[in-house]
This record gives structure tokens, C-alpha cells and sequence, in this order.
């Protein structure tokens, strides 16, 4: 045991001394760019105008970030186009064909990705998990999440 700790009579309470506070200064906080001015940056990219028209279209527009380069504009898939893929796919399957979960993925990704930066369109063909990861993000915004998860939106009433 360390002479200090053998000093300290932990019947009595301990003496605790403030430490001196020094002058904290706080560093530039750099400005957050706004959706608008992360578009700006790309070729082509819609502009706060067309962003209005596709949510009055669609109702929600979401914006996936990859990296700085690899940006995505995607809306939620709707119910009918859902029922329609289950149905093709249905069909396939009692004709003897099989359609992979890749062809699925691939499908949702390019009815719902309304725009996409021109190193986001790379990322799909370059990157294995790109197509799969923005299938899985238009599949949450369009509400299919773990049963896990779902059961956190219940409240008894």
C-alpha cells in the first residue's frame, strides 16, 4: 500500500480541495454546411427547387452521404411498388425462375434513388456493399426495421 493511502483515515470525511479552473478557450467551431451547399460542390446536382418538387412528388426525400464524394438522393419505396416486386418474384418463382436477393436490391435501388453524385454512381458498380447498404437505407426510411427495433415505437396506452 502507498504511504498516501495509508495516511488517509477513511473514518473522517475526506477534505476535497477544488483544483484551480483555468480559462478554458473554446476552439473556432467551423460553420456546418447546409444540404444546399454540400450540392452545390457536384455536377449537375439538384437545387433546393427540385429538392421541393421530388418531396411534393414523392413526399419524403432522404440524403445518404457515403463519403464527401459519394452522395445519394433517394425516396422511400411505396407500398404498391412493394406489393408489385413480391408479386413479380412470386411469379417468377411458380414459372421455375429464380430471382436472386441481388436483382431485388438492385431493383429497389434504382426505382427509388432519384439522384446520385457521379463518384456515388462509381461506388454502386466499384464497391460490393454500396448497393446493398443504400438498399437497406430505403428500406428504413420506408419502414421496415427489425421486429426488435419496431416494438421501441409501441406505447401502451
Amino acid at each position: 500500500m502507498s504511504d498516501k493511502l495509508a495516511e488517509v483515515d477513511l473514518s473522517k470525511p475526506l477534505e476535497v480541495t477544488e483544483p484551480e479552473q483555468k480559462e478554458e478557450v473554446e476552439p473556432e467551431k467551423k460553420k456546418e454546411e447546409t444540404l444546399g451547399e454540400v450540392l452545390k460542390k457536384f455536377p449537375g446536382a439538384p437545387d433546393d427547387a427540385q429538392i421541393e418538387k421530388w418531396k411534393q412528388e414523392w413526399g419524403e426525400v432522404m440524403c445518404s452521404m457515403f463519403s464527401e464524394t459519394e452522395l445519394f438522393i433517394f425516396r422511400p419505396i411505396k407500398r404498391e411498388e412493394w406489393v408489385n416486386l413480391q408479386m413479380y418474384v412470386s411469379q417468377q418463382q411458380q414459372e421455375g425462375n429464380t430471382v436472386s436477393n441481388f436483382e431485388i436490391e438492385e431493383k429497389i435501388v434504382e426505382n427509388c434513388v432519384i439522384w446520385m453524385s457521379p463518384l456515388g454512381m462509381d461506388s454502386l458498380q466499384n464497391k460490393a456493399g454500396s448497393l446493398s447498404t443504400l438498399h437497406e437505407q430505403v428500406l428504413q426510411q420506408s419502414n421496415f426495421v427489425n421486429p426488435a427495433y419496431a416494438s421501441n415505437f409501441v406505447i401502451k396506452l
